[in-house]
């Protein structure tokens, strides 16, 4: 792992003893930049320069300055989570293994890298599993499939299509991103494939390189729209509307018109594959303009196809991994539109707290019922009742783990708090546990994940589009949304012309090129506010002082994308969101930031 922002200051800290609170003042002015930002490692360097706070705490302890100068270096050696590595000889001979702990027998550890493993002719396999795969696991078995029945779904199911089409990707495998959110909003699905083309048109090389946005054109007109010149390349990019957005078919180009050797093209997968970037890629530039030399193509050709294929050193997706996701992608919606309580059990059982409420408001609004919580309950996780009613069990409770709930489900159920005392082993269902249960007695799902905290939102943004309808919204429509603060993206117009090659000489440097992308969420959903130059600098300090807070927007939907351009903004802390709530449904336990 690497020294993240915050660690780096968290370490640091630790190292000097410098207090903690000093450490929280340059965290709450933190600038935060996404992976592909030319400045995402010098981020301490930047909040310095700009916030006086945080300049003054590392002028009080000028020792944190460490904290700079190593953000970005290798911070400790991990274990993948599940790779296996597989030698043509035995291991001991080419690598030194290790075990993590004397009193474990977890399998050796080779103490290389996945590059040092490669050099060896090592194979590396990773075995990883998705959480996507146990929810739907849970949904079959309360449905009654088999895995022989999954398969057997068909790919041609309206009904799935028209949920992609809706833009109903709550729980809908790698259908939750930003970016892949705001480029299937623009595509009308009619097949698998299409699903499998999001899941690559939504990555770097092909955004980058401008093949998303014609793709996505291409589909809509049916219109085949060359990116690179068309003769040669039309074979190999037919079923993609002319557009490059998988690495095989980088490869063939490679391959096929550079006349480039297997080596070069195998080395060129894994710079798209490992995001090594494009100065990567043009370290074979001599071998493709000498192979295109014998093809006989033009100067100008040769340069166009290389100057687009480079761009996506920066990460693209192979066909077979993008079409493996578009099926568990299509497996999920046709769960969600045809057994939706299931699909909401089977979230609610693996989700963890903090996304559980967005879950649970979504079926509300769709008219599914939820039980309260009773000491009757025969489960200990969430299930189907006899009335086919969501139910919460005993472990959906906050502040209950395994080993309560199993303790309270052998002896369920019960008759009271007084039942539950006789029966259970007080040492795992002691006083704290008790007042638990007590108090949700009678609690429907709402009051469990304090979900009517979101009214102080209503009561503050009084005519606010949820994030969930506006990011059904066409480009141009204006709304007004609100929601909490998650993230603030400072960006800078020059450094981004530059990063491209483009010309910034005649940008003036004093003028105002900063911008922020903030990420909001409210109870439905998530989408990005753009703050223009002069929006954020008359509104600086109050945005960087809204990190977990709230924030009012109005202005319109950004076309192509789950953005809204702000016009306006309006700012309240959590305190002043919750004060706005009646007395009798104001959390007992406030937030951390409130406090």
């Amino acid at each position: 792992s690497r020294f993240q922002s915050k660690n780096t200051l968290d370490d640091a800290a630790r190292s000097y003893r410098v207090p903690l609170t000093y450490i929280d003042v340059v965290k709450r002015h933190l600038v935060e930049r996404s992976s592909g930002d030319q400045r995402a490692e010098l981020t301490i360097q930047d909040t310095l320069e700009e916030f006086p706070e945080a300049r003054e705490v590392f002028d009080r302890y000028p020792q944190l300055m460490i904290a700079a100068g190593v953000q970005g270096g290798y911070r400790s050696v991990g274990r993948h989570a599940a790779g296996i590595v597989v030698s043509p000889e035995p291991i001991a001979r080419v690598a030194a293994t290790y075990k993590q702990s004397e009193e474990t027998d977890a399998d050796s550890i080779l103490s290389f890298d996945w590059r040092d493993a490669a050099y060896l002719n090592l194979m590396k396999i990773d075995a990883l599993g998705l959480k996507e795969l146990g929810i739907l696991r849970i949904i079959c078995e309360q449905v009654g499939l088999t895995l022989d029945d999954l398969y057997a779904i068909p790919f041609d199911d309206p009904k799935v299509f028209d949920g992609f089409n809706r833009g109903d990707y709550l729980g809908i495998f790698q259908f939750g991103g930003l970016a892949t959110k705001g480029v299937a909003s623009r595509i009308h699905f009619t097949s698998l494939e299409q699903i499998a083309d999001v899941n690559a048109l939504s990555r770097p090389g092909p955004l980058h390189a401008g093949a998303t946005e014609l793709y996505i054109r291409g589909a809509k007109d049916g219109v085949f729209t060359p990116i690179l010149p068309q003769l040669v390349v039309k074979p190999i990019l037919d079923q993609t509307y002319g557009q490059i957005i998988y690495q095989e078919q980088v490869m063939r180009i490679l391959r096929e018109v550079g006349g480039m050797s297997w080596d070069d093209v195998c080395d060129i997968r894994q710079i798209m594959g490992k995001s090594k970037g494009s100065d990567a890629f043009n370290n074979y530039w001599p071998s493709w303009s000498s192979g295109v030399a014998e093809t006989g193509l033009s100067d100008a050709d040769a340069k166009q196809i290389w100057e687009t294929i480079r761009l996506f050193g920066k990460h693209s997706f192979n066909k077979s991994h993008s079409v493996a996701y578009g099926i568990i992608a299509y497996w999920s919606m046709w769960m969600k539109v045809h057994h939706p309580k299931e699909f909401y059990i089977g979230y609610l059982r693996k989700e963890p707290d903090d996304n559980v409420g967005r879950f649970i408001s979504e079926a509300l609004r769709r008219g599914i019922e939820f039980a309260p919580f009773s000491l009757q309950c025969t489960s200990d996780t969430w299930y189907l009742d006899e009335q086919g009613r969501i139910a919460p069990g005993f472990g959906a409770l906050k502040g209950i783990g395994e080993k309560v709930s199993a303790e309270l489900l052998r002896h369920a159920p019960f008759e009271s708090i007084e039942d539950v005392t006789k029966k259970c082993v007080k040492r795992l269902v002691n006083v704290k546990v008790q007042k638990i249960l007590q108090e949700n007695i009678g609690a429907d799902a709402v009051k469990l994940f304090n979900l009517d905290r979101w009214l102080g939102l209503d009561m503050w943004a009084k005519d606010r589009t949820t994030i969930a309808e506006f990011n059904g919204f066409n480009g141009g429509t204006k709304a007004l949304i609100a929601g909490k603060v998650t993230r603030i993206n400072k960006k800078n117009r020059i450094e981004e012309h530059r990063t491209k090659g483009k010309d910034v000489s005649k940008m003036d440097p004093g003028d105002a090129h900063d911008y922020v992308i903030l990420i909001v969420e409210d109870e439905t959903d998530s989408c990005m506010v753009y703050v223009d130059p002069k929006l954020y600098a008359a509104n600086h300090a109050h945005i960087w002082a809204s990190k977990d807070n709230y924030v009012a927007a109005t202005g319109s939907r950004a076309p192509g994308v789950q953005l809204l351009s702000a016009r306006t903004l309006s700012f309240a802390s959590t305190k002043a969101i919750i004060d706005l709530l009646p007395q009798d449904i104001r959390p007992t336990i406030l937030p951390a930031e409130v406090a």
